[in-house]
Formats: structure tokens, C-alpha cells, sequence
């Protein structure tokens, strides 16, 4: 009987697997007398077991695959008309669990799993009955072994078969594309600013070219000045060359302890003297 259908992998609690997670539940056994067995996780299916599980062995997921944490013990194939199932009954991949083929005990046929101790010893287990629950240390030997609850699932080869969709035709986005950046990109040079108590380069550049006006300026001025000293100086030597007579030289005379230059009169008429020969009129000297 199908129960429902697991396309996705069951996933149970990560307690319910765990090695250490050994259960001590104590039965009724055929004689009547109180008897017991080991049970991998709790005895509840409600947290360790898929959805609406049945402890039936006629019970089964289809399609579904092995929960997850268990794997297939034993598999058969079911053919119904013309298609063909596989039947996978799956038990917990901890303490190598095998499928049930013997069901001595009626406590058995509530499982489908179980794994047998190769040897003996002690564990630590969760003591069960229908009062309370305890941890006790529990002796084992090759005889006994532990218990498992087994999941079976069934499928066709066509269950699970993914399908590939032709690609239909692509069509234009409204909205704008994003540009996925390519390996080598360029990227602009940030602008560099400016602090605010200097300046900025374009005056510096103007400052630059003042001061290099200014100085070719001072240094066409120097060089006029030059120039026209010394063309004036040129003109003065030639006119003393070519005018000796017009230069006249005072020298002073001693008079006692005193110097004075000689009186005007004297200067001028020897200026007039000097024209004459000439033939100019004579020059004066202003004083």
C-alpha cells in the first residue's frame, strides 16, 4: 500500500542516527513473560520517520528514494501489468544494518532491520518500559543484536529522469542590462583636490609667467639704460674732439691761505680771445 511519495530525500534529526542512541524497550513475549530488545533511536516515529510512516511491512513511499542516513538493504523488482518497479528497503547506514529475513518474535515484524554483534561486551542504553525511562548499562553478546525500523520505497526508471527544455526564444529586456566587468578593466584617475589654504596649479602658472615677464622686462631696461649711457658718453667724447676750445678748466689760485677760482671777467675774456681765432662768436659760461 502506497503511502505517499518522498521526490524529496527525507531528512531526520541527526539524534535519531546516532551510534550512541541505543534504546532498551521492554515487550511482551509469546510466553508471556517480560522480555525486551534493542531499538536504534526512540521508539517514536514521529521525529526519526517520514511523514504518516506505518510500521507495516506492506506500507511503502512511491516514487521516493532512501531517506537521508539510510541506504538500500535489500531490493527487489515488482512488475504490475507491463511497467517494472524497484523495491528498496532501507536501513540506517550506522552498526551495518542488514534486512530482516527472519521474524521469530512478534516484537519483529514492527522492523525490517537489524545488526548483529559480532562479539561481546557493554553499552550505555536508554531503558524503556511503559512506566518511565532510565540509562543503563546493557551486556551483549553475539546472540543478540540491535534493532532498526526500515523505510521502503518504491520507482520506475522514469521517475526520477530529468528532463531537458529546449531554450524559446529570448526576448528583450525592458529594463537596462547590467555590464558584467570584464578581467582587465581601466579605470579613470580620481581628481586630485586641492587644499584649501594653497594654490591651485593654474595659479602657480600664472605667478611663473609675471615674474618671467617682469624680468625680461627689468632686464630690456637695464639693457636700454646701457645703451643709451653709453651712446650718450660716445657723443659727449666726440664733441670734446672735435670742440676742445668750448671746455674750460678753472684751476684755482693761491690767495694767502685761501683758494678762489679767477674772476669772471678774466674767464670770459679769454673765451672771447679763443672765438675770435675761431671766427665764432664768443662763448660764455654761465654761472
Amino acid at each position: 500500500m502506497s503511502i505517499a511519495a518522498l521526490t524529496t530525500a527525507f531528512v531526520p534529526s541527526s539524534s535519531c542516527l546516532a551510534s550512541d542512541n541505543i534504546w532498551k524497550v521492554f515487550t511482551t513475549c509469546p510466553s508471556n513473560d517480560q522480555c525486551y530488545y534493542l531499538l536504534q533511536g526512540p521508539p517514536s516515529t514521529s521525529d526519526c520517520l517520514p511523514t504518516a510512516y506505518r510500521i507495516d511491512s506492506t506500507a511503502y513511499y512511491s516514487p521516493a528514494h532512501c531517506p537521508s542516513g539510510y541506504t538500500p538493504a535489500c531490493s527487489s523488482l515488482n512488475t504490475i501489468n507491463s511497467f517494472t518497479e524497484t523495491v528498496y528497503t532501507c536501513c540506517p547506514t550506522v552498526h551495518t544494518f542488514r534486512c530482516l529475513t527472519s521474524k521469530r518474535l512478534n516484537f519483529q515484524s514492527s522492523f525490517g532491520c537489524a545488526s548483529q554483534f559480532t562479539g561481546t561486551g557493554t553499552l550505555q542504553v536508554t531503558a524503556s518500559d511503559r512506566f518511565s525511562t532510565s540509562l543503563a548499562l546493557e551486556t551483549y553478546d553475539q546472540g543478540g543484536g540491535i534493532n532498526a525500523f526500515a523505510i521502503q520505497v518504491r520507482f520506475q526508471s522514469t521517475d526520477f529522469v530529468s528532463t531537458t527544455s529546449s531554450p524559446g526564444p529570448t526576448s528583450t529586456p525592458t529594463t537596462p542590462a547590467q555590464t558584467v566587468p570584464s578581467t582587465t578593466s581601466t579605470s579613470s584617475p580620481l581628481p586630485t583636490s586641492t587644499p584649501s589654504g594653497g594654490l591651485s596649479p593654474g595659479a602657480k602658472a600664472g605667478i611663473g609667467v609675471c615674474v618671467s615677464v617682469g624680468v625680461l622686462a627689468l632686464i630690456a631696461m637695464l639693457w636700454f639704460g646701457y645703451v643709451w649711457g653709453k651712446r650718450r658718453s660716445q657723443q659727449a667724447t666726440q664733441l670734446v674732439q672735435e670742440h676742445p676750445e668750448a671746455i674750460q678748466i678753472e684751476q684755482p689760485y693761491p690767495v694767502g691761505n685761501q683758494y678762489e677760482n679767477r674772476s669772471p671777467a678774466r674767464g670770459m675774456e679769454r673765451q672771447a680771445a679763443v672765438s675770435e681765432l675761431d671766427g665764432q662768436p664768443p662763448l660764455y659760461e654761465m654761472r
